[in-house]
């Protein structure tokens, strides 16, 4: 079957072409006009430095050479713009710049912990708090839950490929807050000083 449509007319035309076969063979073409929408719907979110085809006056324009899986993916990772109020990025800083997030990660950083054990390691959290926080880790996938049959049951939590990966940013800012909260505190207490 073949498509085509008349520029500015907003319709299109398919002709479909049906050979029987035998001794006697006969080739049946028949022509319809259909009408076509010439606009795409538009996604919910542009990422910053998309390509996706502009619309003038009803018309398309031109679409992007094809590329590899690997180029695609490149790219990809340059669209999110975290400034921007819509992208999914900065909801993924929101999340990683939460506390109780960055202490998990710390906390699991050398190793599988059990529930008990990461509220034993981090104090003050409550378990409410601690079972949402490593729900919304599991389910960005930088932690994975292990279950392990025994009497009673062993759960265990651990950092996955992509939770390594953020596990030295995590360190360097934990480490950073320790190694500088006394320099904090004393630009807190001159602030105080001149209001």
């Amino acid at each position: 079957m073949r498509t085509e449509a008349r520029p500015g007319s907003g319709v299109g035309t398919s002709t479909t072409s049906a050979t029987a076969s035998g001794p006697g063979r006969r080739t049946t073409t028949a022509r319809m006009s259909f009408p076509s929408c010439p606009l795409e719907p538009k996604p919910l979110y542009y990422p910053s430095g998309s390509s996706y085809p502009e619309v003038r006056n009803g018309q398309r324009g031109e679409q992007m050479p094809t590329s590899t899986a690997a180029q695609r993916r490149d790219r990809e990772k340059q669209r999110y713009d975290a400034y921007l109020a819509e992208c999914p990025a900065r909801q993924l800083l929101d999340r990683i710049s939460d506390k109780w997030v960055s202490l998990v990660l710390n906390a699991l950083a050398d190793g599988p912990l059990r529930y008990a054990e990461l509220a034993r390691i981090i104090a003050g959290v409550s378990p409410k708090m601690l079972t949402q926080t490593l729900r919304g880790l599991e389910r960005d996938g930088l932690i994975e839950r292990r279950i392990t049959a025994a009497v009673p049951v062993r759960v265990d939590y651990e950092l996955t490929e992509l939770g390594r990966s953020l596990g030295p940013v995590m360190a360097a800012i934990k480490g950073w807050a320790e190694a500088r909260m006394d320099d904090v505190l004393a630009a807190r207490h001159e602030y105080d000083q001149r209001r």
